[in-house]
């Protein structure tokens, strides 16, 4: 590697677990097929939020609109929902992801973004986050998610606890 090369090269993140999701679904309502494949639509009931970051509930009222294309054999997921920590601060989230079948117990991976209101909270609305689901319960009746940030180092933490330390 040249000097150049090696002076430019961009460090490799690795991952912090945020928190730990479980959230209750109301079973799909059909759309039927569209042009990207069998659309269906799945409540969001509420759930749990606990992590080491984040903590509260999975408040009621969202949904995720996924599709599934059996001839290509892919699907998509976009889950709109919100949480309420445990000291009453509302965050949307905003849950993307494109997956194949996953072997069993691997994940579908996902893209969360978070948007929180200006205060303690505001942090969540700066950082790069990869997420994890795996379904739970018989018949799809809830998933677990995992939401995770990208971090390279802790010189310049981005969470308030964290420049406590």
């Amino acid at each position: 590697m040249t000097a150049d090369a090696a002076s430019s090269a961009i460090p490799h993140p690795r991952l912090e677990l945020i928190a730990r999701l479980t959230a209750d679904l109301a079973p799909p309502i059909e759309m039927g097929e569209t042009s990207a494949g069998l659309r269906r639509i799945i409540p969001i009931l509420g759930g749990t939020v606990d992590g080491p970051l984040l903590w509260g509930e999975i408040l009621p009222g969202g949904a995720d609109w996924n599709t599934w294309n059996d001839r290509e054999q892919t699907g998509s997921l976009a889950a709109q929902y919100a949480i309420r920590t445990r000291d009453g601060v509302v965050i949307g989230v905003t849950n993307t992801g494109r997956h194949t079948i996953p072997e069993p117990g691997e994940p579908i991976f996902t893209t969360p973004v978070l948007e929180a209101p200006r205060g303690a909270y505001d942090w969540l609305n700066h950082v790069a986050l990869v997420g994890s689901l795996r379904p739970r319960g018989e018949g799809g009746t809830g998933v677990f998610l995992e939401f995770w940030r990208a971090i390279v180092a802790r010189e310049h933490p981005t969470h308030p606890a964290e420049r406590e330390q």
